[in-house]
């Protein structure tokens, strides 16, 4: 069996959107980038990464196909919202990514 068969589909990936209005108002919102399918697990208790002098929080990792996925995104599952903290291709195989999150609501 696959890895890929593991993954559920309907994982949405917001990505910020800057609009500027007539009235000169800069407007941020987040709009659907893409949907995946992947599978997201809790971590056991907040997870500390370590890189760069930041220690960064996770409560939960991503299981998913390669694709257009940046920290600077968001993860919506059925409305529950995580902000991503890290992206990588375990062991540089390429075959996957793990995507540390933090939880936001």
């Amino acid at each position: 069996m696959a890895i890929e068969d593991y993954f559920k589909p309907g994982i949405v990936v917001e990505r910020s959107v800057t609009t500027k209005k007539a009235s000169g108002a800069v407007q941020q919102t987040w709009a659907t980038h893409l949907t995946i399918a992947g599978r997201i697990r809790p971590l056991g208790g907040n997870e500390r990464l370590s890189g760069n002098r930041e220690t960064l929080y996770a409560t939960h990792r991503l299981y998913c196909s390669p694709a257009d996925i940046a920290v600077k995104d968001r993860v919506n599952e059925n409305g529950t919202i995580y902000d991503i903290r890290y992206v990588r291709s375990p062991m540089g195989f390429g075959r996957f990514l793990e995507i540390d999150l933090e939880l936001v609501q």
